[in-house]
């Protein structure tokens, strides 16, 4: 799961259009939207339509952003009224509750771009755990994350000067590690897969 986190500007947008609404919203911190507070919002919000604004608000945020995984937090073929349906079933269940709303509305994503069960099922539990852990706990698994990503480039960097069709197998070998029980492949073995592909 990479670039989990919601960014700030798109929380910031969020907070100032909760401001009139729920004067308790706790835009201090940065994760803390979550089911609670969409309820909250929802009580003196009987149309949704302050909730599909703080939807289009989140959008904008991370549009503004230029996020590179956009269409995981966005769900193409659907207006603000459906998102905001979505949103209130997924947090009809008590075990969502506490769950931040960007990572709702990415599981809300996987769902309607129709992913298999077990991905969304992964990908919610991990999205509970993040969602009770301290602000600073969540900030170190971030920071450990972004030091995984610089070493797992570094390897591919080297990987790739060691073998002359890597830039043409590289394709191959992102396809190959899509599928979820090739997810533990090695860089060789990945490579050794995409090479037998090309045959």
């Amino acid at each position: 799961m990479k670039k989990l986190i919601i960014l700030p500007f798109a929380i910031l947008v969020i907070c100032s259009l909760l401001t009139p609404y729920l004067p308790e919203a706790r835009c201090d911190n940065l994760r803390s939207l979550d089911g609670k507070e969409w309820k909250e919002i929802a009580a003196v919000d009987p149309d949704g339509f302050n909730r599909a604004l703080l939807i289009r608000g989140f959008y904008e945020g991370v549009a503004w952003a230029d996020v590179e995984d956009y269409d995981k937090f966005h769900p193409t073929g659907m207006n603000y009224g459906n998102i905001v349906e979505a949103l209130n079933q997924f947090y009809s269940d008590y075990k969502n509750i506490n769950v931040y709303l960007g990572f709702a509305l990415q599981i809300v994503t996987f769902e309607i771009q129709g992913a298999d069960r077990s991905t969304v099922e992964k990908a919610l539990m991990g999205y509970r755990f993040l969602s009770t852990i301290s602000p600073e706990e969540f900030a170190e698994s971030i920071k450990q994350n972004a030091e995984d990503r610089v070493k797992v480039q570094k390897e591919v960097e080297e990987f790739a000067s060691q073998h002359e069709d890597f830039e043409e197998l590289q394709p191959i070998m992102y396809e190959i590690s899509l599928d979820l029980k090739n997810k533990d492949l090695t860089l060789q073995e990945l490579y050794d897969k995409a090479k037998e592909r090309a045959r």
